[in-house]
């Protein structure tokens, strides 16, 4: 099924919710870059913000059923 509204991508989210600042989702953003670009497995924003401690996986689980909701 197709949303009438467009998804809003999690790392945005959860900085409008205030759960991270933009600066810890441009570094979580950077990590997953720089493990893409050197052919590590790709992990999700999500679980690199829990790796780096800035979220805890309950906000990651919030911020998808947010995101679900929106749907």
């Amino acid at each position: 099924m197709t949303s009438k509204y467009p998804q809003i991508p999690f790392g945005v989210l959860a900085v409008e919710k205030s759960i991270i600042t933009a600066g810890q989702l441009g570094k979580a953003v950077s990590v997953q870059m720089n493990e893409d670009l050197t052919g590590m497995r790709h992990r999700l924003l999500g679980q690199i913000l829990v790796d780096l401690g800035y979220m805890t996986q309950e906000q990651v689980d919030e911020v998808l059923n947010t995101i679900s909701e929106m749907e």
